[in-house]
């Protein structure tokens, strides 16, 4: 219950009564607890019980290196807590680059009396999806496969990357597809180089998927070794097999898939194609994946109104926001959430260094970096969906 969520107010002055009268309006819905003390707040997160934290930056003297180590310091101790900064509008310190970077939502503190509410009753919406409640996937022959799609509103968004680090991290708790359901040339054999394929996307819609057997269908998947119950199917690898996925053969693509995984992750490209649109109807969750700034936000909308317009929405849909560079004035995820109208599931924040080593060696962010915020943000992102979209086994 909304009520018995605790929020912690980090403030130099506690006497400054601006933001406990901003959320007069959740007044009943929260309790909140005021610290003026940085170590204090440490000291009360590491006890435990703290649903969201709000860091009070608008009215602080301190020097802007000891803000950001302060900062830092909480986004360490508090990685699975949502964190709102309010800050002073024309506040442009290394501290507010670095929260603008991902690291927490943010508000001005002249904006704080209209919007702080929301956004806190938004942070926590998504901390409830984003709760560490990591299901074990156990077969179940009277369950199909959960299918998770991520689609990218425009090229370049990241979407591959986030479907590939996804499915990496949903791998731990079961036997995972991940496809690169695209009916041009695939990307992610240029990420993992196998030695040998035995077959891709493009051979599977070249025969009749329908009546693909078990043993047909795992001879073309890839089995990542490193990550074991993670086996990927490649998009097309040569100019022949690419070609427009037809709806009925994605229809029988997604239950020769379901078959033999527990969870079917499913990379899109961004097209409102009929096999898009197949593969969208069927799954039990639909991930836009968009950017921080204007013309991304934009591109979003059109995409979902055809998307509604087909009446067959997933049960869960949502957006994941990734963060590819740090942007100098990006959309506060709220006015996201407003304008798209679904809820954020997660955000990644930049990480283009470490996405480029993992890159080089083959290797998911899980794996390769798994204590990187951006590799947290991720595995966070797989949890809530493993526990919002697990089909309920059907009665026999």
């Amino acid at each position: 219950m909304e009520k018995d969520k605790l929020i912690l107010l980090i403030q130099e002055s506690t006497a400054d009564e601006h933001l406990r009268q901003s959320l007069a309006n959740g007044e009943g819905r929260y309790r909140v607890q005021s610290v003026d003390r940085f170590p204090m707040a440490l000291a009360r997160i590491g006890g435990g019980g703290i649903d969201l934290v709000i860091l009070d930056l608008s009215c602080s003297a301190q020097p802007d290196i000891e803000r950001l180590d302060n900062f830092l310091k909480l986004r360490s101790s508090a990685p699975e807590t949502p964190i709102v900064v309010v800050y002073d509008s024309e506040d442009d310190s290394l501290v507010m680059r670095a929260v603008r970077a991902g690291g927490a939502d943010y508000l001005p503190r002249a904006r704080c009396k209209t919007d702080l509410s929301p956004l806190v009753r938004s942070a926590i919406s998504r901390r409830l999806l984003q709760l560490d409640v990591r299901p074990h996937l156990v077969p179940d022959s009277r369950r199909t496969a959960v299918l998770t799609t991520f689609l990218g509103v425009k090229g370049g968004v990241g979407t591959t990357t986030v479907a590939l680090n996804v499915a990496s991290a949903l791998a731990q708790w079961g036997k995972i597809i991940l496809v690169e359901a695209r009916p041009n040339y695939g990307t992610l054999s240029r990420f993992f180089r196998p030695h040998h394929l035995t077959g891709n996307l493009g051979r599977l819609v070249k025969a009749d998927a329908a009546t693909a057997t078990r043993a047909e269908v795992e001879s073309i998947l890839w089995p990542y070794k490193e990550i074991p119950g993670l086996s990927i199917l490649f998009g097309p690898q040569t100019f022949e097999p690419c070609q427009e996925i037809a709806a009925p053969c994605a229809a029988a693509l997604l239950k020769a898939l379901s078959r033999v995984a527990e969870h079917v992750v499913l990379d899109l490209p961004p097209s409102l194609s009929v096999a898009n649109r197949t593969i969208i109807q069927e799954s039990d969750s639909l991930v836009l994946v968009v950017e921080r700034d204007p013309l991304c936000i934009e591109s979003a909308k059109p995409m979902l109104e055809t998307i509604h317009s087909w009446k067959a929405v997933p049960p869960l849909l949502g957006s994941v926001i990734v963060n590819r560079t740090a942007l100098a004035a990006p959309i506060d995820l709220s006015e996201i959430e407003m304008q798209l109208g679904i809820p954020t599931l997660g955000v990644i924040p930049p990480a283009a260094d470490l996405c480029i080593a993992a890159q080089k060696a083959g290797v998911p962010l899980p794996l390769f970096e798994p204590d990187s915020i951006a590799a947290r943000s991720l595995v966070r992102l797989a949890d809530a969906l493993a526990t919002s979209s697990l089909k309920p086994a059907l009665v026999s």
